[in-house]
């Protein structure tokens, strides 16, 4: 069997092929050469389309201020006499953890501040070292508690 094409079966005549004309290959040159002879158009403002982002205002994204030294120093103390509160508690025997679980949310916020205190330190900064430190240990601490470790 002959397989005939599509066109011929329908009839309909076969679709013709647009094809650009020809262009001599001297127009193209002419236009080129014209071009690179004549001087460059300088670019500046008023030739320049906008594209609108020259309106879009500056954002000032709010940062947080580095803590003055005396600020953190005593939030540092503070949390320190928040922990000792803590250690004493737990010696206690009559204090329960239930009664030991709002000093525990007290650290995690306090320690919470004091990380994104830590972040605005230089490296060098001794007090880096010590609130360092002091963050380590608390988290550990409130791991041994949220873990049950206290549990009689």
């Amino acid at each position: 069997m002959k397989i005939d094409s599509i066109n011929s079966l329908s009839g309909s005549p076969s679709p013709s092929v647009n094809r650009p004309e020809e262009t001599q290959g001297d127009d193209f040159k002419s236009i080129l050469e014209d071009k690179m002879a004549s001087p460059p158009v300088e670019d500046n403002d008023e030739t320049r389309p906008s594209s609108g982002a020259e309106m879009i205002p500056d954002i000032a994204f709010p940062t947080v201020p580095p803590a003055s030294d005396g600020d953190l120093v005593g939030q540092v103390e503070d949390f320190l006499d928040t922990l000792e509160n803590y250690q004493q508690k737990l010696m206690d025997p009559d204090t329960s953890l239930k009664e030991l679980s709002p000093l525990v949310e007290q650290i995690q916020s306090e320690g919470e501040n004091l990380a994104d205190a830590l972040e605005g330190l230089q490296a060098d900064d001794g007090m880096r070292d010590i609130l360092s430190q002091l963050l380590i240990t608390s988290s550990l601490e409130m791991i041994r508690f949220n873990r049950g470790d206290y549990i009689a």
